[in-house]
């Protein structure tokens, strides 16, 4: 959560400081004034490295959907870091970033780079008044729109995602606190419709999506496949049969749906116990999934995220 924010915000921040002309001092001073650590935005690139740019956010790129407003801060393909990173500027682990220390000749210095012309000169103090305000406040309703957006998607607690941001990036306070105190909240996530619940365990619980559809919810740590689960399998399997529902979908919020086992179930258990539980994990259960198929849902539509599909 902390990443998919914050590494948009730094996108965001950049980008329009570029867009607006600004000299990194004044922008990451500006940033700084909503409670950011003085490293500012172009700061934290310089500390990150610019030679992780494309990886990392290449991967957010390629895995979010086109609509998604990461593809409109695409500082991927911005010419500053392009060319900043094919000379090998990359921040502190290089010759240079946004800042430096020393020149070519090893002196020290303290110098920023030009945005403009991509030359070094001395470091200077940020301009202050109604164009650095006006940019950090486009910054954070930008960034607060996007958590606004992706909230529900990512999290079922707005106020996760302020600590993510506070503890992940060292924020005094999350954007939507920020945005509650200049006016451009207060935010609150729709409430969630709840489903009937048909059956449930600790390990997982069964509920009534309609139309003839039941999602089996896995509620484990890390989604391991424990006896409790393999319970519910089989309830499934038989409230299936017995036409309670015409298909079924395994999912849950952690995107690792499923895992072998659970290892602590099994070390802690001494000797014969021990022999006990792995033939309670591991023993062949014809009548659970082996009388299910794979099938869509009801209706032709798909299967929600996260979620593998079964017909019974």
């Amino acid at each position: 959560m902390a990443n998919r924010i914050g590494n948009f915000w730094m996108a965001v921040a950049a980008t329009e400081a570029l867009r607006r002309g600004l000299d990194v001092e004044t922008a990451d001073a500006a940033m700084a004034s909503l409670g950011v650590p003085k490293t500012g935005v172009f700061g934290l690139f310089d500390l990150v490295g610019l030679n992780l740019v494309r990886p990392i956010w290449s991967s957010f790129l390629g895995a979010l959907p086109r609509g998604d407003a990461y593809h409109r801060f695409d500082i991927t393909a911005e010419p500053v870091f392009v060319s900043m990173i094919e000379a090998g500027l990359i921040g502190r682990r290089g010759p240079g970033g946004f800042y430096r220390r020393r020149n070519e000749a090893g002196a020290a210095v303290d110098e920023a780079l030009d945005l403009q012309s991509l030359t070094y000169r001395p470091r200077r103090p940020a301009a202050s008044g109604a164009e650095a305000a006006e940019y950090a406040r486009a910054v954070l309703a930008e960034l607060v729109d996007y958590c606004r957006v992706t909230g529900p998607e990512i999290t079922g607690e707005l106020s996760a995602i302020d600590q993510a941001m506070e503890l992940g990036y060292g924020w005094r306070q999350g954007p939507l606190a920020l945005a509650n105190q200049s006016g451009l909240g207060p935010f609150t996530l729709p409430v969630a419709q709840t489903r009937p619940i048909i059956a449930e365990n600790d390990s997982a619980a069964i509920t009534d999506l309609g139309e003839g559809l039941a999602r089996l919810e896995l509620r484990t740590k890390m989604n391991v496949c424990d006896p409790g689960v393999l319970a519910m399998v089989e309830q499934a399997a038989q409230l299936g049969t017995d036409g309670v529902f015409r298909a079924l979908v395994i999912g849950s919020d952690n995107p690792r749906l499923l895992r072998r086992s659970q290892p602590e179930h099994l070390r802690r258990a001494p000797g014969t116990q021990r022999r006990e539980r792995v033939a309670g994990v591991h023993r062949p259960r014809p009548t659970s999934l082996r009388r299910s198929a794979p099938g869509s849902v009801p209706g032709g539509g798909r299967s929600p995220r996260g979620c593998v599909g079964r017909r019974v």
